[in-house]
């Protein structure tokens, strides 16, 4: 449960940044930038979800 609390505001904080970066030095534009976002937020949900998934399995062991 913290994992996925911590870690998913980490996530969505670090994407902001990243495509702030890339829209403020002109590698994308709005509308990219919003993609790239969405894009990498939900590749970390994706990724917590597994490590929340596996974590539960190897305590039932």
């Amino acid at each position: 449960m913290l994992l996925r609390k911590a870690g998913g505001a980490i996530i969505r904080h670090a994407a902001t940044v990243a495509a702030g970066f890339l829209l403020a030095n002109g590698y994308a534009d709005a509308e990219a930038a919003q993609q790239i976002a969405g894009a990498l937020t939900g590749a970390g949900a994706l990724g917590l979800s597994i490590a929340e998934k596996r974590s539960a399995l190897k305590s039932l062991w």
